[in-house]
């Protein structure tokens, strides 16, 4: 049977309908017993006999067997049915696995204000489903809770869903009305009068699934958050979180407030502090921490009528990182103009994207060292990634020493927001889809955040009037050389990238050399070489050597598996090259260096010193994709060749000469390439063996 789309079908977020779908995964449904069987030849009408007899959702399980739920999927995005009929799907309400799929499909092709509108209502939809996991086994799952994760999350069925952008952003451009709570509703026809009510409820009851815009009394009686019971994973996820909103004017009082606010979680990470300068005044950063709010007496009514329940399961929740959610009552735009340069640049308030990496947490302790208050932008996740900054907290009670907020590089209105009430003296962007294999399987991902994401930053900057005002690094790469045309590489050698990866990273290179030039902004590329450290992603090469290392030495896994042994790589600490990165935007001319350490060693190299390092001598023995690393001591193979971890165009060689940046800079590595390895391998084996006394 064909596996292609339909000749009348049109593109999806710009690509192919089934190529929403990963690869790996579409593939598999092709060869599935299920799709052979029950899914040749299917219409938009014959598709909801096979819905309808589906008894669960979900997306892989086993050894990656693609669900039932997941074929119908694709073969909805090959058939491609029209919008109406797809309602018509969702209508459906007595068979509710065809409305899962039809939830599922609106979320995947259906655009942003589209899916809040169909979507949400359905969060009033209880009835339970079955969804099976990843072991194959079962588990229950409500389809309101299914439409909050298509929502919310950024997987969901094992499928990268298409980037939502944020509701908070189309309420803020009154494409989208605000939320209305079950609360609210009852609030509001407890003001109409008792020939009005039964109206008003059997309408409601009608448009149960149908989005439309408020009316004026209900506008007037819409309640500032959605009133919900938190679940303890709530508080896991939010344990970070600690809210501030702007006085008043008015008479004050303060009052509790839950960490966790009423509203939807995604529509309030609009979050940015106010600690610097408000309107030219500084904002008195030394006041506590709390998770307490000033509020105007008009503004308590909402509070006041949460059920008691909630209000104490609510109280009590204790923050860790400082998180902080923060209105500005002066305009977010053109903040620049209110105090000149100098004044300006007179703080030390720095902006890290990236903050949870391995750059951004060595970058964050250093200038904690140095005397900034740092800001890090976050994404908003089902589970927080802050292990590598975890031990910088301070006690949210005090002056914090670090402040994050939630953003993304794909959201510009966001960037805006947390640069106009950050106004930092210094953004430094780390963050980026970084992985280069991973960046051939998600080229549009990569391309929007490695590329595009750098051009949102630069032009928050300008937005907000402080082109003159803020210094700014971007982390460029030396997968820029890619095909390299001469050996070493320098700022003047040309560019060869050879992966998705590498292409975003050379736009955004060209995107700051054109603003720097064309606005005068103090703008850097930083063209770093390979910097590792125990930090490290455990997905990047030398932390997967490492890591194995330990594994090995202490008995919990056999072999090690690789790709391209030969390939070779200038390899420096990522402390060291945290400290260029600062030394950049102490220059008083922008410009962009190449920091590295002069040498290169293959990644052979890396594995025998590595090994070495845990007690282990290798041989090897073999050629191509059938040599193997064998335990000099015991003749056991210990380290194997497979094709998978192989690039579609290899990087055979990358060699730096940092000469500028040793010159112009004062920079210079201090970590030798034998102590790095030595130091990952020591600090793998430490986390092993505690792991596996646990």
């Amino acid at each position: 049977m064909s596996n292609t789309t339909a000749r009348n079908a049109v593109s999806i977020h710009g690509t192919n309908p089934q190529f929403l779908i990963e690869t790996t995964i579409r593939y598999r449904i092709w060869d599935s017993n299920f799709w052979k069987e029950h899914c040749f030849a299917l219409t938009a009408e014959s598709i909801i006999d096979r819905a309808v007899a589906l008894n669960y959702i979900g997306g892989t399980y086993g050894a990656s067997k693609p669900t039932d739920f997941l074929s119908l999927t694709l073969k909805m995005l090959q058939i491609q049915p029209s919008k109406e009929i797809v309602l018509e799907y969702l209508r459906a309400e007595e068979f509710k696995y065809l409305r899962a799929l039809a939830i599922f499909y609106i979320r995947l092709t259906f655009d942003a204000m589209e899916v809040y509108e169909i979507l949400e209502p359905l969060l009033e939809d209880y009835r339970k489903l079955r969804y099976r996991q990843l072991d194959g086994s079962y588990s229950i799952m409500t389809i309101d809770a299914f439409v909050d994760s298509l929502l919310t999350e950024e997987r969901v069925c094992e499928i990268q869903l298409p980037r939502l952008t944020l509701r908070r952003v189309l309420e803020e451009t009154e494409s989208l009305p605000s939320r209305k709570s079950q609360l609210g509703k009852a609030m509001a026809l407890d003001d109409l009068s008792d020939d009005e009510a039964p109206r008003r409820s059997q309408s409601d009851e009608s448009d149960r699934y149908i989005s439309r815009s408020p009316t004026p009394e209900e506008d007037e009686v819409r309640p500032r958050y959605v009133s919900r019971t938190p679940t303890p994973d709530d508080d896991d996820e939010d344990r970070y979180i600690s809210r501030t909103r702007p006085s008043s004017s008015s008479s004050k009082r303060q009052t509790s407030l839950p960490s966790r606010s009423f509203d939807r979680q995604a529509d309030l990470v609009m979050s940015a502090d106010l600690a610097g300068f408000a309107g030219g005044k500084t904002a008195d950063a030394s006041q506590p921490i709390t998770n307490t709010i000033e509020t105007t007496d008009e503004a308590m009514d909402q509070p006041s009528s949460m059920p008691s329940d909630i209000r104490k399961a609510q109280t009590g929740h204790k923050s860790s990182l400082s998180l902080h959610m923060h209105h500005s009552a002066a305009s977010p735009f053109d903040v620049g103009s209110k105090m000149d340069v100098k004044e300006y640049r007179s703080r030390k308030v720095a902006l890290l994207t990236g903050i949870t990496g391995q750059d951004g947490s060595y970058l964050t302790e250093l200038l904690l060292e140095k005397g900034y208050e740092v800001h890090g932008i976050i994404r908003r996740s089902s589970s927080f990634n802050t292990g590598r900054i975890e031990h910088i907290y301070k006690d949210p009670h005090e002056r914090p020493n670090m402040v994050l907020h939630y953003g993304d590089l794909a959201d510009t209105t966001n960037l805006v927001y947390i640069v106009s009430t950050v106004k930092p003296t210094e953004i430094y962007n780390l963050a980026a889809q970084s992985h280069v294999k991973v960046s051939f399987d998600m080229a549009e991902y990569t391309g929007d955040v490695d590329g595009l994401g750098t051009l949102r930053l630069l032009d928050a900057i300008r937005t907000c009037g402080l082109t003159n005002h803020i210094r700014f690094y971007q982390a460029s790469t030396s997968e820029l050389y890619g095909k390299v045309v001469e050996t070493p590489q320098t700022e003047k050698t040309p560019f060869y990238p050879r992966s998705p990866y590498g292409v975003a990273k050379l736009y955004a290179f060209w995107i700051v050399k054109n603003y720097r030039e064309s606005y005068g902004m103090h703008a850097s590329n930083g063209i770093l070489f390979n910097h590792e450290s125990p930090r490290r992603g455990r997905t990047f090469v030398t932390r997967k050597i490492s890591r194995a290392v330990a594994e090995i030495v202490i008995g919990t896994q056999d072999c090690l598996y690789l790709g391209n042994l030969d390939a070779k790589r200038d390899w420096g600490h990522a402390k060291d090259y945290v400290e260029g990165m600062w030394r950049m935007l102490q220059q008083d001319q922008p410009d962009d260096f190449v920091l590295a350490t002069g040498e290169t060693h293959p990644v052979r190299e890396f594995v025998e010193k590595a090994f070495k390092h845990g007690g282990i001598d290798i041989t090897w023995e073999g050629k191509g994709v059938e040599e193997v690393g064998k335990d000099k001591k015991t003749g056991k193979v210990i380290v194997r060749v497979d094709p998978i971890y192989f690039r579609p165009a290899e990087v055979e060689l990358l060699w730096g000469m940092p000469t500028k940046a040793e010159k112009e800079l004062g920079w210079k590595r201090k970590v030798d390439f034998e102590d790095l390895v030595k130091e990952m391998v020591e600090e793998d084996l430490k986390g092993a063996r505690v792991d596996n006394r646990d």
